[in-house]
């Protein structure tokens, strides 16, 4: 999983943060015509969340990931897209609830 700073480094590339959502979102599935360019190759889906009752909330409303980065006990930092907003940043989100998650390769 990413660490805070490699979501940030992934912003940065893209634009900064307030760019960074058109950029990195697919260029389909979004509510309401908020899809993004996917620009880089990176296709976001809208697939939304689980929440604690384990019911899929969202669908085509927002894309979340988790980070590696704890907030508190219950918390962990997300990556967010919502579908309404061109920007993308990281927000804590009780650990309870099941977002997507993107792997990361380590350099050898």
């Amino acid at each position: 999983l990413p660490t805070r700073a490699e979501w940030n480094t992934l912003f940065a590339e893209v634009g900064g943060g307030l760019t960074a959502g058109k950029v990195l979102k697919s260029q389909t599935g979004w509510y309401n015509k908020g899809s993004g360019t996917d620009g880089v190759g990176f296709f976001a889906l809208s697939v939304g969340y689980r929440d604690i009752n384990g019911i899929f909330r969202d669908d085509g409303i927002y894309a979340n990931f988790w980070s590696t980065v704890e907030f508190k006990d219950n918390f962990a930092y997300r990556m967010c897209f919502y579908y309404d907003d061109e920007s993308a940043g990281l927000y804590n989100f009780n650990k309870i609830n099941g977002v997507s998650v993107r792997c990361l390769q380590d350099d050898p």
